[in-house]
């Protein structure tokens, strides 16, 4: 089993990456005029026009919502291992859902989103076995990560042609007949490299290139050992949630001592995890909080 350990290189390079303030462009596709306008650090495309019956989330929604999935994290926690996991998955793809919304000043991908959560509480319904909630979990979790990367990569062809090659390659090798964990496992890989080409485009000023290739060292070799579906599966997790760090600081480098803390906490309790499953939820745990931070640095941009 694949046991998490953040390299002290990999802190080095994410603390001295925020020496200098990070520039990340920020920008979703365009169908209609365009300003551009400067955001803090970030470039934003805004439309004049919003796709029919959008309405953009407001930073009063925003912050509401933040608010009650924070709530929900710290009360409403089940009490098996796996139901904990599938609640959390849940918490995280809200958060990425907050995230996605604070990205896409167009609107174009909001109804994308709320497909995504019709097919999260239609699912869950239809199938509440806790296999079925937990695949249906990472599910959310994979859908914002591949919408997310479309919005980073919206004007390089190249780089959505390749978010575009890695969907279908996902569509090819999961469906009903193939167990819950593998098809995770898939996701949690795939979903990895659609966070990796984004926060790729996302540092126009390669703030963050040595960090990058760092993780994405840490991804091949972790790959490389990986003998089961639940290896990979925590191997796609933990890089999601090292690229994750430096998304964090790049969105609020005031962050940067909170994701410092996150990473030590993540790395011994993956090494006290006993089995699969507690080292499953550690994972998820942390990604949820990463991802928090993340939509709290974007709640600050409004």
């Amino acid at each position: 089993m694949i046991r998490f350990g953040i390299a002290p290189l990999l802190l080095t390079l994410l603390i001295s990456s925020v020496a200098s303030p990070a520039s990340f462009h920020v920008s979703a596709p365009s169908t209609g005029p365009l300003q551009t306008v400067r955001s803090k650090s970030s470039l934003l495309l805004l439309t004049d026009s919003l796709p029919k019956g959008v309405k953009l989330i407001t930073a009063r929604e925003f912050n509401r919502e933040l608010k009650r999935i924070s709530r929900d994290f710290k009360s409403k926690q089940p009490d098996s291992t796996f139901e904990k996991i599938a609640f959390t998955e849940n918490l995280t793809f809200r958060n990425l859902v907050l995230i996605g919304k604070a990205i896409d000043k167009t609107g174009l991908f909001y109804p994308a989103i709320a497909r995504y959560q019709h097919i999260w509480k239609k699912t869950n319904k239809e199938r509440p076995d806790i296999a079925s909630r937990m695949l249906n979990g990472y599910l959310g979790i994979y859908n914002m990560l591949h919408s997310i990367s479309r919005m980073y990569a919206s004007h390089d062809k190249k780089a959505l042609a390749s978010i575009s090659a890695l969907h279908d390659t996902v569509r090819n090798n999961i469906g009903s007949d193939i167990a819950a964990i593998t098809t995770m496992a898939v996701m949690a890989e795939t979903g990895y490299k659609y966070l990796a080409l984004a926060l790729d485009q996302a540092d126009t000023a390669g703030t963050f290139d040595e960090a990058l290739a760092k993780v994405k060292k840490n991804f091949k070799e972790g790959r490389a050992v990986s003998v089961s579906d639940e290896d990979r599966l925590l191997n796609g997790i933990y890089r999601t949630f090292e690229l994750c760090t430096l998304w964090a600081v790049a969105v609020d480098p005031d962050a940067t001592a909170e994701v410092r803390k996150l990473t030590g906490s993540i790395s011994s309790q993956s090494r006290a995890a006993e089995d699969v499953a507690a080292s499953l939820l550690v994972a998820v745990n942390h990604l949820y909080k990463i991802t928090h931070m993340i939509a709290k640095g974007f709640a600050k941009r409004f």
